[in-house]
């Protein structure tokens, strides 16, 4: 199998997102931080949202120092529709646009499903599923 490098130049063109602006939510680990970093070698400049600014940052700062993109780091509970809006906003401002959504931030509790609490589906299903809805509608906008 051919590296990105070894493919011809049209076939790297069409591939590349040199351009784009790309959200991550739950950026700064995992999942979250892989899609980013693949984002950011593919040329989409990238906005990391965490619970932790601090989390962020870390993850930026290696995205930066690997990848020749416009990186930023903000701190969010996507479960806060209000703070969601705000969030965006501000990336709109700071990057010019949105393009690309990945919602990656979420949670889950190991457990036997018949030992969840109402409140422990009700916190999961919050940040998994409202998290998302209220990213997607903001980057919608």
């Amino acid at each position: 199998m051919q590296s990105l490098s070894e493919l011809s130049p049209s076939v790297v063109s069409q591939l590349s997102l040199k351009g784009k602006v790309a959200i991550v939510t739950g950026g700064a680990r995992g999942l979250g931080y892989e899609m980013m970093l693949a984002l950011a070698e593919s040329g989409a400049s990238v906005a990391c949202i965490d619970l932790s600014k601090e989390s962020c940052i870390q993850a930026i700062e290696k995205i930066k120092s690997v990848c020749n993109v416009q990186v930023s780091a903000w701190d969010c509970d996507v479960t806060d529709d209000g703070a969601v809006a705000k969030i965006f906003d501000d990336i709109v401002l700071h990057h010019g646009k949105i393009d690309i959504l990945v919602t990656a931030a979420g949670i889950n509790k190991v457990c036997r499903a018949i030992d969840y609490t109402a409140k422990d589906f009700s916190t999961i299903f919050q940040v998994n599923v409202n998290g998302t809805f209220y990213c997607m509608q903001q980057a919608a906008k």
